[in-house]
């Protein structure tokens, strides 16, 4: 399959090669991973930024995005790596999956009980309301029978 183009800057040469791009932006103090740099620097604001790196292995760009964000001391800006966020977030064939399973509120609630992530953080994490990470922390929803 010949290279594609998916937006302005998200190059495809086949389902299981897509480009990840790093990118910085200094005045945000922010480090993250896109496949298209100019959509989600316009969703931002369109900031001053730079790409730091490319890859191909959204589990290399996933570790690399955590390394930098560490190394330029920015912390961890998400309790969940890029490549696990892109699993919840889409199946097959890029359908948006919504449906919350019990391996993920497990998660979500061990991830709230470290206390370094609020109920909101953790809802724009996995891209569902607050009021669901509410009732997934007191074990109103998704409780294991």
């Amino acid at each position: 399959m010949a290279p594609q183009t998916i937006g302005t800057n998200t190059r495809i040469i086949s389902k299981e090669f897509i480009m990840y791009y790093i990118y910085h932006i200094p005045g945000n103090r922010k480090i993250g991973v896109t496949i298209d740099v100019p959509r989600r620097l316009s969703q931002q604001g369109n900031p001053d930024h730079e790409v730091l790196e490319e890859h191909t292995c959204i589990y290399e760009v996933s570790r690399r995005e955590i390394e930098l964000q560490k190394e330029y001391g920015y912390g961890q800006d998400t309790p969940v790596p890029y490549y696990r966020t892109m699993e919840m977030r889409f199946k097959d064939g890029g359908k948006p999956k919504r449906k919350v399973t019990y391996e993920i509120a497990k998660e979500i609630r061990a991830t709230y009980k470290t206390g370094q992530f609020t109920q909101k953080a953790l809802a724009a994490q996995y891209n569902i309301p607050q009021s669901n990470i509410s009732r997934i922390i007191n074990n109103k929803r998704y409780v294991e029978p």
